[in-house]
């Protein structure tokens, strides 16, 4: 697979975890430094950062309908966040 420049340029710091959307339109990276950095997959195109946490995300997923995604910390936080609108 040919890696196009830019494909994770967003990503700054170590990535701990990553998780796909079940309908294939979204992926998300969880960084060291406590940032959640979403991406559009059929766009291939970086989208928003969420920086809910204090410390590394270890745990990222998408609910059922690929309209929520949940992560959680090393902070002892998990949260929820609305990506339909993103």
């Amino acid at each position: 697979m040919k890696r196009e420049a830019g494909d994770l340029a967003h990503n700054q710091k170590f990535i701990h975890s990553i998780a796909c959307a079940g309908n294939g339109a979204l992926a998300a990276t969880g960084n060291i430094d406590g940032i959640v950095q979403l991406y559009g997959l059929k766009e291939r195109k970086y989208l928003a950062r969420f920086s809910n946490h204090n410390l590394a995300v270890r745990a990222l997923a998408f609910d059922n309908q690929s309209t929520a995604m949940i992560s959680a910390g090393e902070d002892l936080h998990v949260f929820v966040s609305d990506v339909e609108s993103q």
